[in-house]
């Protein structure tokens, strides 16, 4: 198990948020398509990641709905046969959703920015603040990645963006 602190919010200029991950001297990783497929679970959240052009990855994780940045616990596996596991899986589980989204990747110290544009809800940006085991130094982390982006904290939470839930369900 690995852990995060993880937040994720509204994004209204991509060009920007890029400027100010190159300020902050990130290292740009790149851009890639991917598609998560969401399976139904009774706890936590299961989906299959698919990389275009890269191997697949199972990944499961619980973290709560509420709240700004949120601590979440994964595991991650490879799917080197991304269509076998997801036919296993839905036949399995059943699809909760779909998320199809280009994504854009900057790691800064033990941190990934992530500029996200995905399908029929627009753009955001994600930071993801890997757990060195000090909370107090992963929250520094966060509160400065917060404030070089700007982050309205208040619009930063999946509880208030309905529209990825809402999309995510509607989709499977």
């Amino acid at each position: 198990m690995r852990r995060n602190l993880e937040l994720k919010a509204p994004l209204s200029d991509v060009l920007a948020a890029s400027r100010v991950a190159h300020g902050l001297g990130a290292s740009d990783l790149g851009e890639l398509r991917q598609v998560d497929t969401y399976f139904s679970v009774e706890r936590g959240r299961l989906k299959l990641r698919e990389i275009e052009g890269g191997i697949a990855e199972l990944i499961f994780y619980h973290r709560p709905d509420e709240g700004a940045a949120r601590w979440s616990d994964f595991w991650t596996s490879p799917a080197p046969d991304a269509g076998s596991t997801k036919a296993l899986l839905t036949a399995a589980l059943g699809i909760r959703g779909t998320v199809k989204k280009y994504r854009r990747i900057f790691t800064w110290i033990e941190c990934r920015i992530h500029l996200d544009e995905v399908e029929d809800l627009g753009s955001f940006l994600e930071l993801e603040v890997l757990s060195t085991g000090d909370e107090i130094d992963d929250q520094a982390r966060m509160a400065k990645l917060v404030e070089a982006f700007r982050v309205d904290v208040t619009q930063a939470s999946y509880g208030l963006l309905r529209g990825f839930a809402s999309a995510l369900t509607s989709k499977g």
